[in-house]
C-alpha cells in the first residue's frame, strides 16, 4: 500500500466548505437546510467579548506523513505564529521526523522567537492590589536541533524598559539595567545561567553545568550538577509587593551558594546573612527593626545561627536547625527579652520568655513560659465588624444535583491532622503591670493562663483578676473590689465574677456581673440587702429613696448625666471622661424665693480621697470641699469658701 498522505490549511474557503455548503450551482431552494448549530460563525476576535482569548492562532499550516501501520513519520508546521495570554511566538522552522533506524534518535527542529512582550500588565492580573507599572519588555528565542546530537539555545531578555510598584501615591522603580535567562546545550555539555541587575533590586546572578550524552534531549536524574548562586539586595523593600496587604520589609542581604547534587536531588551549600532588616504592619501591630540573619545550609541540613529583631526596648532572639528533605523536621529556640510583641496604639505588650519548638511530619510540639513586663490595652474603639465563624453566605442558586456545603460545627471547623497530632503547652504569667481601659473599666490585670490544644482544638485554662480597678456605671466611678475571670478550656467564652461598688457612701452599693462573656447578667448590688429602688437611688444619687424630696426631677437629672458619661456609646467618649472629672450634678436648694440651682463638679483623687466644688447660680462664691475616708464609717470633711467648717462625721445605722 502506498503512503497516505493527509494535509490540512486553514483557509477561508475550506472553512466556508466545512460550514455545510455544497460545490456548484444547486439552487439555494434546493439545498438542504443546515442546522443552526452547524451554521458558519466568524472567527473570535481579541476584545470582541471584553478579554484577550488565551491562545489564538491563525493560518496555521500542518502537514503530516503517515507509515501504512498510522504510525507517524514525519510532521512539518508552515512558517506562523501562535499568541498565548497576549504572547506571541513566531517561528521561522517546526519539523519533527521519526528515528531513521532502531537506536537513532528522532529528529527534530524549531527555531522561534518571542516578540516582545509587556511584563507589567501580566504581572497587573496576578496582583491586581500591587500596583504594578512600568514599560519593561521581554523578547527571546528557542533553536533547537536534534539529529546525530542534541543542541539547544533558548534565551529570555530584557529588551527595553523598567518595572515599579506603587508605595503609598509614589511609585519605587526596580531600577533594571539586565534581565537575561539562558539555557545552552552542544556536545552533551549543559550551561544554564540567570542574572537580574536593577539599582533598587540588587543583584542576582548564577551558573550551572552538567555534561550528559552527546544525543540526550534531557538531562537523566542521576546526572551530576554543579554551580554557584549569588544574589545582593541593597533595600528588600521593593520585594513587599508579594506580601500581603499592609505587611512591609526592610533590611539588606546577602546570599552565596555552591549547587550540587544530582538533577534529580540537587544540594545547596552556602549561607544567606541579613542586615538592618525590618518586617511591620501597622494594623495588626507588629514592628520589628534592627534585624540580623545568618543562615548556613548544607545539603538537608540547614542552620538558622542567628535570627534576631528588636521590638520596642526589648529583643527577639531564634536559633535552631531544620532537616529538608522527604522527611522534613525542624528544632528552634525563641527567647525574648522585654519584647514588645504588640506595639499598636491601642494595644501594647511588652513579653519576656523562652518557647522551644518542635516540627516533625504531620507533628508539632510547643513548650514555653512567657511573662508580660508590661502591657497597655484600650478597647474603647472596637474592632471593625466581621461575619460569625458560623455565618455562611451563600448568593448564588444551586446547579442541578449540586447540595449546599454543610455549616460549620459548633465548636469551629475540623481540625487538621497536623493540629490533631500536636502538643501546645504554653504558660503565660500577666505580670503586675498589665492595664485595661475603655468602655467604661480602668484597671490592672494579673493571674495565669495556660494554652494546650486537646484534641487539637485550642483551649486556655487559668484565671485573671483586676488590680486597682474602676468602672463607670449610672454616672458613678466605682471601684472594683472583686473582679474575676475564668478559662476554663473554650477560648470565646469565659467566666466573669465581678463586684463593682460606689465607695463614697455609708451603705454598700454597686454593680455586680455574673455569667459568661457571650452572655453576661448584670446586676444591682447592696449590703445589707435593699428594694431595687433603695439601690439605684443610693447608686446613682448617694441616699436614700424616702429622703429625695424631688425624686423624679433628681433620678431624671443624675440618668441624663449617665449617658453624658458615655454609657450609651462608649465610656471614653463621654463628656465627664473628656472634662476630666468623676461627678458632676445639679440640683435645687432653698425653698420658696430663696431657692436656687446648684452646680457641683468633683474628681476622686484616690481611693479614699475625695476634692469637690459646688456654686450656686445665684451666688457670688462657691464652695471647696475635700473628704476623706478615714475607715467605712469614720470620715473628715473639710469645707472653705462662703463658710469654712471642718465636720468629723461617724456613722451608724441600725434597722
Amino acid at each position: 500500500m502506498s503512503p497516505a498522505r493527509w494535509a490540512a490549511t486553514a483557509s477561508r474557503s475550506r472553512r466556508r466548505r466545512r460550514c455545510g455548503r455544497r460545490p456548484g450551482p444547486t439552487p439555494r431552494r434546493h439545498r438542504p437546510p443546515v442546522p443552526p448549530a452547524s451554521r458558519c460563525r466568524p472567527p473570535a476576535r481579541a476584545g470582541s467579548a471584553g478579554a484577550t482569548p488565551w491562545v489564538l492562532a491563525r493560518d496555521v499550516e500542518l502537514a503530516a506523513d503517515l507509515a501504512p501501520g498510522g504510525a507517524p513519520r514525519e510532521a512539518r508546521v508552515a512558517p506562523g505564529s501562535i499568541a498565548l495570554l497576549g504572547a506571541t511566538l513566531r517561528w521561522s522552522e517546526a519539523a519533527w521526523q521519526a528515528a531513521p533506524r532502531e537506536g537513532a534518535p528522532s529528529r527534530l527542529r524549531l527555531a522561534a522567537k518571542l516578540d516582545p512582550l509587556a511584563v507589567a500588565p501580566w504581572l497587573q492580573r496576578a496582583q491586581p492590589d500591587a500596583g504594578w507599572r512600568g514599560d519593561l519588555r521581554l523578547a527571546g528565542h528557542v533553536d533547537i536541533r536534534r539529529a546525530e546530537r542534541f543542541d539547544a539555545d533558548i534565551v529570555l531578555e530584557r529588551e527595553s524598559g523598567d518595572l515599579s510598584v506603587v508605595r503609598g501615591n509614589l511609585p519605587l522603580a526596580f531600577g533594571l539595567t539586565g534581565l537575561r535567562l539562558a539555557l545552552s546545550a552542544h556536545d552533551g555539555q549543559w550551561e544554564a545561567a540567570q542574572a537580574i541587575v536593577g539599582s533598587q533590586i540588587g543583584v542576582v546572578a548564577g551558573a550551572q553545568t552538567l555534561r550528559t550524552a552527546a544525543t540526550a534531549a534531557w538531562p537523566e536524574a542521576q546526572t551530576p550538577i554543579q554551580g554557584v548562586v549569588e544574589m545582593r539586595i541593597p533595600d528588600v523593600d521593593v520585594w513587599s509587593a508579594w506580601l500581603p496587604a499592609g505587611w512591609r520589609m526592610g533590611g539588606s542581604l546577602f546570599t552565596t551558594a555552591q549547587v550540587g547534587g544530582t538533577v534529580g536531588a540537587p544540594q545547596l551549600g552556602g549561607r544567606i546573612e541579613g542586615s538592618q532588616l525590618a518586617l511591620g504592619n501597622l494594623l495588626q501591630g507588629v514592628d520589628l527593626t534592627e534585624g540580623s540573619l545568618l543562615l548556613t545550609l548544607r545539603g538537608e541540613d540547614l542552620r538558622l545561627e542567628r535570627l534576631r529583631f528588636k521590638g520596642g526596648d526589648g529583643t527577639l532572639a531564634v536559633d535552631g536547625s531544620a532537616r529538608l528533605g522527604a522527611s522534613p523536621s525542624a528544632e528552634l529556640t525563641l527567647v525574648a527579652e522585654r519584647f514588645e510583641a504588640l506595639s499598636r496604639v491601642d494595644r501594647r505588650i511588652a513579653v519576656s520568655g523562652r518557647a522551644t519548638v518542635a516540627l516533625r511530619e504531620q507533628a508539632l510540639a510547643v513548650d514555653g513560659k512567657f511573662a508580660v513586663d508590661r502591657g497597655r490595652i484600650d478597647i474603647s474603639q472596637s474592632e471593625a465588624p466581621s461575619l460569625d465563624s458560623d455565618v455562611v453566605v451563600e448568593n448564588r442558586p444551586l446547579r442541578p444535583g449540586e447540595q449546599r456545603a454543610p455549616a460549620p460545627a459548633a465548636n469551629g471547623p475540623e481540625p487538621t491532622p497536623l493540629m490533631k497530632s500536636s502538643r501546645v503547652a504554653l504558660e503565660l504569667a500577666l505580670g503586675n503591670d498589665l492595664r485595661l481601659k475603655g468602655r467604661g473599666i480602668d484597671t490592672g490585670l494579673t493571674g495565669t493562663l495556660r494554652v494546650s490544644t486537646p484534641e487539637g482544638r485550642l483551649a486556655i485554662n487559668g484565671g485573671v483578676r483586676t488590680v486597682n480597678g474602676r468602672y463607670a456605671a449610672y454616672g458613678q466611678n466605682l471601684f472594683i473590689e472583686r473582679g474575676l475571670i475564668r478559662f476554663s478550656g473554650e477560648v470565646a467564652a469565659p467566666r466573669l465574677d465581678i463586684l463593682a461598688v460606689r465607695q463614697d457612701l455609708d451603705v454598700r452599693v454597686g454593680v455586680t456581673v455574673q455569667g459568661s462573656t457571650t452572655d453576661p447578667r448584670v446586676r444591682l448590688y447592696s449590703e445589707p440587702d435593699m428594694s431595687e429602688m433603695d439601690k439605684l437611688s443610693w447608686l446613682v444619687t448617694g441616699r436614700a429613696s424616702e429622703g429625695l424630696g424631688r425624686a423624679d426631677t433628681a433620678i431624671l437629672q443624675q440618668a441624663a448625666l449617665a449617658l453624658l458619661a458615655g454609657e450609651s456609646g462608649g465610656p471614653s467618649t463621654g463628656l465627664l471622661q473628656r472634662l476630666g472629672l468623676d461627678e458632676l450634678s445639679v440640683s435645687q436648694s432653698g425653698e420658696g424665693d430663696a431657692r436656687d440651682t446648684v452646680v457641683s463638679v468633683g474628681k476622686q483623687l484616690s481611693d479614699r480621697l475625695f476634692v469637690g466644688y459646688e456654686r450656686g447660680v445665684n451666688a457670688t462664691a462657691g464652695s471647696w470641699q475635700l473628704i476623706y475616708r478615714v475607715a467605712r464609717r469614720f470620715t473628715v470633711r473639710a469645707q472653705t469658701g462662703d463658710e469654712s467648717a471642718l465636720d468629723v462625721i461617724w456613722t451608724w445605722r441600725w434597722n
